[in-house]
Parts: structure tokens; C-alpha cells; sequence
């Protein structure tokens, strides 16, 4: 193009319009705007070389499933260039943190005070400083003579990732961010999966489980994979108090444990009292409870009660003890009790007594007439 001069130095160049204006189509820095410039600086793409690692937390080289190391990879590139990183692999046990330059534009920024020039090429130069990781650049500009000494011509301006049209305070020159995020030390980290921890609703191991490390995912190095929850009748395992199926679940954080509590599902029982010789139900007591928990509940009093009122045990499917709840969900526990009427021998030397009850308990029998008189039963 007529009237155009480029300049190259060392690591940044410059076109210059003359009396042309130039509009930035395209800036690897994302400082990009549709102003018009007599003339655009750059920085010269160089060649970069990056290394992307494979450690533990603690620095040491992974080794993969067949006993290998995972080797670093080495890549390199202009600036400007678009990478990604490869040979995450699954490690039983592990998953691996992607970091976040894991891909990206190579960059030949990341160290804090590092320097870049900008020359403009009519006695004024840009001295960009990096200040920070995120990509603050702290910018003087400088007025420079012929014999190359250089003065500055005003404070010092901050310019942070993605700003354009910044002006310089100078002439007509407006700054742009020159930061492409860093790509050096690209490091996947591999860290231990998280357990499945299986307890009961005092936080005590449930049924002598010992936790459990997550599965991996086997398409998925950075992931854990499903996770299947043993299930045992009587139970139901809640994680944060939400119920959990067969199918299992897969842990959000995969290096964080899990917590499945099994709660005791609720349970019923009855015990109903029979009159053999009548067939009928003296009575039905009902019992609410959980899964294997004591009811404080036994027969005892109830069939002391019978006796008083006449009636002799002939069976107790409790065998008196106490009654605890079993695990069948949605089949009550049932029990029964049985007695036959008792009998009672009255004689001279044994009278009854007409109209008093037979048998101390309330509602009894009474002893009917004629009792007072020997030889009746």
C-alpha cells in the first residue's frame, strides 16, 4: 500500500499511515476497536515453549495404570497461536484438575515485572510493566532524544487485560492492553477421590461398612464415576436427607466424601388376644415403631389381666418377650395370644358365694346360685 512504512524492532514493530488512517481489525490481546490510528503498534509473535505436567498434590510425577509415567508434554508456538493440552489419563483412585490454561493462546506474559516496549518511532516510546497476575500493565511513557536518553512525560497509566483507547497523554498515541493470559506452567494436578461413608443416624459405620473410594469415570479423568449404594430392607439411605435409589448417584465433587445416613424405615405390629372357646378377639393392641427398635412392649400385664378374669393361657406367640420391630416394609408383624376359660371346683369345703364375682379381676364371673351348697361345681 503507497505511503505505509513498517518498522520491526527487536520484539514490537509499527505501521505507520502517513497520512492514511488505519483501523485494528484483528489483536490476540482482545484490545480490539474500530478507531481509526495514523499508526498501530505491535508486538512481535516469538516463538514460545510451554510444558504441561502431570503431578500429585504433592509435586510428584503421576504413574499411570501399567506402571508408566505420565511425561510431561512440550509444546511450542507463536504468540498469538491457539493450543489445548492432551494425555490426561484416567488413574485408578485419582482425578485430575484441569487448569485453567489448560487451553488457550500462547502467551509470552505471566512474570510479574517483566518489561515490553512500544516505540513509536517520533521520539515517544510505551514501557508496559506487568504488576500483577491477573495482566495489569503499568504504562510510562517516555520522550527519548537522539543521543537515546529518555524522559518521562507523565505519570505512570494502569491498563488492564482488554482495554483499548486508553489514551497516553501523549500526541495522538492510544494504548491497548498488549496481555494474552500466561500459558506457562500448565499443570494438571491429580488428586485422591472422595469415599462413600456409610453410617447410621447416630454417625456410627452401618452394618460395619468401612468407606468406599469413588469409582472413576472411565471417559472422564477430571470426573468420579457413578456411585452404587448397597440397599438393605428395612432402610432407606438419604444423602443431605434426600433418599437415594439402586441406581446410586455421582458425586459433584469427586474429591470431597459423600455421607449416605440409612434411616430406619417405620414398622407396625399387633397383638390380638383370642378366646379359643369362643372364637372371638378379647382384644388388639397396636404398635407403632422402626426398623429394629425395641417396642417397650410384652404381654405380660395383659395376660395377668385375662387371668384375673378367668381365663387360662393356652399360648403367647411372644414367649413373653419383649417385641421388637423387624425390617419387612409394608407387612405388619402380627401376634397372637390364646386362652380357654378356666374352671373352678366348688365343694363343702369350697362354697361359692351366689352373685360374687368368681375371680378377683373387674368383669368377672359371678358365682351363681345355689354355689353355697356342697357337692356343686
Amino acid at each position: 500500500m503507497t505511503g505505509i512504512t513498517y518498522f520491526n524492532d527487536e520484539y514490537a514493530g509499527l505501521v505507520s499511515g502517513g497520512l492514511q488512517k488505519l483501523i485494528l481489525k484483528y489483536e490476540v490481546s482482545g484490545g480490539k476497536s474500530d478507531h481509526p490510528y495514523n499508526a498501530i503498534s505491535f508486538i512481535v509473535p516469538r516463538l514460545n515453549t510451554q510444558v504441561t505436567s502431570y503431578q500429585d498434590e504433592d509435586g510428584n510425577d503421576i504413574i499411570d495404570n501399567n506402571g508408566e509415567k505420565i511425561e510431561s508434554v512440550v509444546q511450542r508456538g507463536l504468540d498469538g497461536q491457539k493450543y489445548t493440552t492432551t494425555d490426561t489419563k484416567v488413574i485408578d483412585g485419582y482425578y485430575a484438575i484441569a487448569p485453567s490454561n489448560a487451553q488457550g493462546t500462547m502467551s509470552p506474559y505471566g512474570k510479574i515485572g517483566s518489561k515490553y516496549e512500544k516505540n513509536w518511532h517520533d521520539g515517544y516510546i510505551a514501557e508496559f510493566t506487568q504488576i500483577n497476575n491477573a495482566g495489569d500493565m503499568s504504562v510510562q511513557m517516555y520522550r527519548e532524544d537522539r543521543q537515546g536518553n529518555r524522559t518521562p512525560v507523565n505519570l505512570p497509566i494502569i491498563i488492564k487485560p482488554g482495554d483499548s483507547d486508553i489514551y497516553s497523554g501523549v500526541g495522538n498515541i492510544y494504548l491497548r492492553s498488549i496481555y494474552v493470559p500466561q500459558t506457562t506452567d500448565i499443570r494438571y494436578v491429580y488428586k485422591k477421590l472422595g469415599n462413600t461413608v456409610l453410617v447410621d443416624e447416630d454417625n456410627n459405620p452401618f452394618k460395619g461398612n468401612t468407606p468406599t473410594r469413588y469409582p472413576n469415570d472411565p471417559n472422564d479423568p477430571t470426573k468420579a464415576g457413578k456411585v452404587v449404594i448397597p440397599q438393605y430392607e428395612g432402610y432407606t439411605p438419604k444423602i443431605n436427607g434426600v433418599p437415594v435409589g439402586p441406581d446410586g448417584f455421582i458425586p459433584t465433587d469427586p474429591g470431597e466424601d459423600t455421607i449416605v445416613v440409612y434411616t430406619a424405615d417405620a414398622q407396625k405390629a399387633k397383638v390380638a388376644y383370642i378366646d379359643d372357646k369362643t372364637g372371638k378377639t378379647l382384644k388388639t393392641d397396636s404398635l407403632t415403631g422402626v426398623t429394629n427398635a425395641k417396642s417397650g412392649y410384652t404381654t405380660a400385664d395383659s395376660i395377668k389381666t385375662y387371668q384375673a378374669l378367668g381365663y387360662k393361657l393356652v399360648s403367647d406367640d411372644t414367649k413373653g418377650a419383649e417385641i421388637v420391630f423387624d425390617n419387612e416394609d409394608g407387612k405388619d408383624q402380627s401376634y397372637t395370644v390364646h386362652f380357654i376359660h378356666d374352671t373352678i371346683t366348688v365343694d363343702p369345703e369350697n362354697p361359692g358365694k351366689p352373685g360374687e364375682p368368681i375371680n378377683p379381676g373387674k368383669g368377672s364371673a359371678v358365682y351363681p346360685d345355689g354355689t353355697d351348697k356342697a357337692g356343686l361345681t
